[in-house]
This record gives C-alpha cells, sequence and structure tokens, in this order.
C-alpha cells in the first residue's frame, strides 16, 4: 500500500485499468457470441477455472481415496495420530486397486505403477484417454468408411489408424523417401492409435469401479457425486474447459451416470478400435524394425519412427484391476 514516502505512480492505475478493460471486453464478447473462438486470454477466466479444476479434484479425492495418513511423526508429546477417515468416503473400505493378473512381470520403472497410486489419480488419467478418444471418434468413423471400402493391409485387416498417406504406403510397402511431413503424419497417426489402445482400458476402469459392490452406495452416503457434477456443468456452460488441456475431461463428469451409460453403449465400439490400434502398431513395427539396416536418409527416418513407437509402447498406462 502507498504511504507518505512512497507513492504509486499513475502508470500503475493506468495498467490496471487496462487490464480490467481487456477482462470485461473479453467477457462481454463471450456472453454476445458464445459459440466463437475467443483468442484473447483471460486472467480471471484462467484464475475460475484453476479452482474449478481443483474444486474437482479435492471431491473425487474424498469421494474415491484412502484417508491422508498424519500430517506429525508420532512422539512422546502427540502419540495419537489424528483420525482423518471421517473426511473420505468408505469406497476405501470396499475397494481396492491390484496389477492386472496377466501382467504380473511388469516392465522394471522407477515411477510407481498405477496399482500403486490412488483411484482419483487413476481415475483422472482415464477420464483424459476416455476424453481425447470421443473428441477423434467422428473423424476415426469417417476414415474407417473410406479404408473399409477402399483400403486394407496386407492381413486383409482394415487399418483404422493408418490415416495418413504416408502410413498407408509404408503398410503398403510403396513409400519412397520419407520426409519430415511424413514423419510428422505417421508420429500422429502412433499417437492416435496409442489414445485409443488407453481408452479401452481407461473406460474399463471406470465402468469396473462403479459396478464394483458397495462403491456407489459408498459414495452416496458421503454425498454423492452431485458437487463434482455442478462443478464440471460450469466448466462446460462457460466454456472454461479451453483455459486448461490436461483437465478439458472433467467436463465428461456433468453427468455420471449419463457417461456410464455412453460407455456400456460404445464399449464394443472401443473394444473394436484398441484391437485395430493394436493390429496397426504391430504391423508398423514389423515394417520399421529392418530400418536400422539400411544406411541411407529414408532408414533414418523410419529409425526416427521405430523409436517414437518404442517410447509410446514404453509410456502405454496399464490400468489396475480391483479387489
Amino acid at each position: 500500500m502507498p504511504n507518505e514516502s512512497s507513492i504509486w505512480p499513475p502508470s500503475r492505475f493506468i495498467k490496471a485499468a487496462e487490464m480490467y478493460t481487456n477482462e470485461f471486453e473479453a467477457i462481454l464478447a463471450q456472453v454476445e457470441a458464445p459459440d466463437q473462438v475467443n483468442f484473447f486470454m483471460s486472467t480471471t477466466k484462467q484464475c475460475i477455472s484453476f479452482y474449478i479444476f481443483s474444486n474437482i479434484r479435492y471431491h473425487l479425492r474424498r469421494l474415491l481415496d484412502f484417508p491422508p495418513s498424519g500430517f506429525t511423526v508420532p512422539s512422546d508429546d502427540h502419540p495419537i495420530q489424528v483420525d482423518y477417515s471421517q473426511c473420505r468416503a468408505r469406497t476405501y473400505e470396499v475397494v481396492a486397486m491390484m496389477c492386472p493378473p496377466e501382467n504380473e512381470k511388469v516392465r522394471p520403472s522407477n515411477e510407481p505403477m498405477l496399482w500403486e497410486t490412488s483411484i482419483s489419480y487413476v481415475f483422472n488419467l482415464a477420464l483424459s484417454y476416455i476424453h481425447s478418444y470421443f473428441a477423434f471418434s467422428e473423424r476415426l468413423k469417417a476414415v474407417f468408411d473410406v479404408q473399409n471400402a477402399f483400403w486394407s493391409s496386407m492381413n486383409g485387416t482394415p487399418m483404422l489408424f493408418a490415416i495418413s498417406q504416408a502410413s498407408r504406403d509404408i503398410l503398403d510397402q510403396q513409400s519412397g523417401d520419407l520426409f519430415d511431413d511424413d514423419i510428422s503424419e505417421i508420429v500422429a497417426d502412433i499417437n492416435f492409435a496409442h489414445v485409443a489402445l488407453a481408452a479401452f482400458g481407461g473406460a474399463q476402469f471406470v465402468l469396473d469401479l462403479f459396478n464394483w459392490p458397495g462403491v456407489k452406495s459408498a459414495i452416496d452416503e458421503a454425498g454423492g457425486f452431485a458437487p463434482v457434477e455442478k462443478m464440471a456443468r460450469l466448466l462446460q456452460t462457460h466454456c472454461l474447459t479451453d483455459e486448461s488441456d490436461d483437465s478439458a475431461h472433467f467436463e465428461l463428469l456433468v453427468d455420471l451416470d449419463e457417461l456410464l451409460r455412453r460407455l456400456y453403449a460404445e464399449m464394443n465400439e472401443i473394444k473394436s478400435a484398441a484391437d485395430a490400434a493394436q493390429l496397426f502398431l504391430q504391423d508398423m513395427w514389423v515394417h520399421l524394425k529392418k530400418a536400422g539396416s539400411r544406411k541411407n536418409s529414408r532408414s533414418e527416418r523410419e529409425l526416427m519412427t521405430k523409436q517414437e513407437l518404442l517410447r509410446i509402447a514404453s509410456s502405454a498406462p496399464l490400468f489396475p484391476k480391483f479387489c
């Protein structure tokens, strides 16, 4: 605050007035034309969206996670730790995550596996992949209609994820020299296939979680999903998901029951897409694994794509089962 020895200069107030003017103009533009893309980054919207995202994460922890540990180490002065179980739903009493039995021998990593983290964390991750898959699903269907009619891979299976011409040429063994643009298109196809694989695992995780006996009852006893749905509705109504790419998936929680119904209805389609993604990645690997044997510009670029395949394979999420 200013005082007798320190007076704020007029420029400070001028800049503040400009900032508030820009904020109100952006808000007014959003109200008058909500469907128009607004390129102005509103600090107010960013702050509001941040608090809403944090609020949703808080409620997910409250409804799904184990009670937090005490903040102090037991000692002579504080031998009894505070019981925080009252700040959590009983979900942790009826369900726990475990390594999928078919994947007991998992890749070594310094990072904790998903079943060693919290349910809310894995739930967030699953939602993010499901959201990304839904965002591209219409485009995927359009591509599939074309490819199903005109093009198949060497094994006769429609290669749903060979979206770019560069990917199709590699799988048909018709590609010549690969250019940087070709590599970018192929890597984009690989990443899209990775999203479809992860979305299938994420959808299974979400459905298994809310179908587990006692989970819905425990959540309802703690107040239900209404606070989460209310916050998600604010995000959707005011287009606040545009302010954070890593939290846009929360808009799926506007209606949890509707999300579960949609996952049930589209599960076969999601599984088919995941199967096609697996075939695409396997076929791409077969055609790229010999890249290191040739010493030319094409093999170097193919090797780059092969390395991207390996990177994605090593980062693919292995979603837990429940016990």
